[in-house]
């Protein structure tokens, strides 16, 4: 490790893409062998009113875990000097993310050229053998390609010891020592930021382009059946548009009286404080609850094109817990088979 080198993580966007930011960062420090400044906050999503602005880092991750991979610091204890800038961050999101840290905003320097997104490790490595003694990097993407590097790191990325107790508590409540749970993320939207006009997906509101309460029920029961799991629970914020509002209501009684599967949700705040008979939870913590849930269940059912479930992905993986296809790729697959069985006529006879 070179002695009081640091990197400084430029943690963007909503709570997942921290997340995913202080996962790369790691990963981005102990191949450049520099101490990692772990940020003092993280900030609530933009549309969560109901959650304080921010909770500290002790209350969302294991800093003594992540310090078992890479050299870890807090900001209160190096002697700041100006960073370099390793990518061009707009101004307010750095000003905002220095803040979480808390550093002074902005750094002046600018790495030339500046580290890309995609890179390869060994490119990461070579761009940032510079003698700044901090270089502060928005490392969403940078490493996305190198899967294996990431999936180490995610090894020591562990939640805070709260967190996981009270994840333990609310699973003994619904599941007692059923080990058999398929854990279920639906990740409902009711903006177009996760839509495209060539596929159809969970996240995206327009009714042509999303996928049905009736098909994400299908993969649900199709998934239980798979694994051969006993139980299920749900994880459904409700951020979906209106008429999606009653949805995970809806599934949850399905799978219990159609399928005869034992189905339990608590996304909703009252529901996760009588599970963990826990006062005080706010939609942020409850969120990272229902994370560890679905870290530490027998198998995993995840939304495509969410960070909520990409975090949850990679838990899974650094520990060898099954991960099963998104519910998109499941529904997108059984529509085209629906659909070649009409293609082809009910009384076709081959005639020789």
């Amino acid at each position: 490790m070179k002695k009081n080198y640091y990197l400084v993580p430029i943690l963007l966007y909503g709570p997942n893409n921290q997340f995913s930011g202080l996962l790369e960062g790691a990963a981005i420090a102990k191949l450049t062998n520099r101490t990692l400044v772990v940020p003092r906050f993280f900030g609530r999503w933009y549309r969560d009113n109901a959650s304080a602005a921010t909770a500290s880092f002790d209350d969302v991750f294991d800093l003594a875990a992540l310090a078992a991979y890479v050299d870890v610091s807090r900001a209160e204890d190096v002697q700041y000097a100006a960073a370099l800038l390793a990518a061009p961050v707009p101004k307010d999101r750095l000003r905002h993310a220095m803040a979480l840290i808390p550093l002074p905003c902005c750094p002046s320097r600018k790495l030339e050229p500046p580290l890309r997104s995609h890179s390869r490790a060994t490119a990461v490595a070579k761009a940032l053998d510079v003698s700044a003694t901090f270089v502060a990097i928005a490392p969403l993407f940078v490493l996305d390609g190198e899967r294996r590097v990431l999936v180490e790191a995610a090894k020591f990325r562990v939640r805070a010891p709260e967190i996981r107790a009270l994840a333990a508590k609310a699973e003994a409540r619904f599941f007692g020592t059923d080990d058999r749970v398929l854990a279920v993320h639906v990740r409902r939207e009711s903006t177009d930021l996760g839509c495209d006009d060539r596929r159809r997906y969970v996240v995206c509101p327009r009714p042509r382009d999303r996928i049905e309460t009736s098909e994400i029920l299908a993969a649900i029961a199709a998934s239980a059946r798979e694994v051969g799991a006993t139980s299920v629970y749900i994880a459904h914020a409700p951020n979906g548009p209106p008429d999606l509002r009653g949805e995970r209501d809806e599934l949850l009684a399905a799978l219990q009286q159609n399928h005869s599967i034992s189905a339990r949700s608590a996304s909703r705040g009252d529901e996760m404080r009588r599970a963990t008979r826990t006062q005080g939870l706010d939609p942020f913590r409850i969120s990272l609850i229902e994370q560890e849930i679905c870290a530490t269940a027998y198998a995993f059912l995840p939304s495509a094109r969410s960070t909520w479930s990409a975090t949850v992905t990679f838990d899974r993986e650094a520990r060898h817990r099954r991960v099963l296809q998104p519910i998109d790729d499941l529904a997108t697959t059984r529509r085209r088979r629906r659909r070649r069985r009409r293609s082809v006529p009910q009384n076709h006879r081959v005639v020789y």
